[in-house]
């Protein structure tokens, strides 16, 4: 599949697919959703702390920070 066919299926610029390719910072997480999507790949998200939890994954829960706090 070529950056100009993905664009169109996805409907963002070649030069958006060209930017992701390459690491340049993106904060339309939306495309980039899309972009996994068509492609078939899974997004894992990561916190600052390193343990990364999957898009959806049941076991990602937020941490109760009152208590010991």
């Amino acid at each position: 599949m070529t950056q100009d066919d993905l664009s169109q299926v996805v409907g963002v610029g070649r030069k958006f697919i060209s930017s992701v390719e390459n690491g340049k910072d993106t904060a339309q997480i939306g495309l980039i959703l899309d972009l996994c999507r068509e492609l078939g790949l899974e997004l894992t998200l990561t916190t600052g702390g390193g343990c990364g939890q999957g898009y959806g994954d049941s076991q990602a829960r937020p941490q109760d920070r009152s208590a010991g706090a």
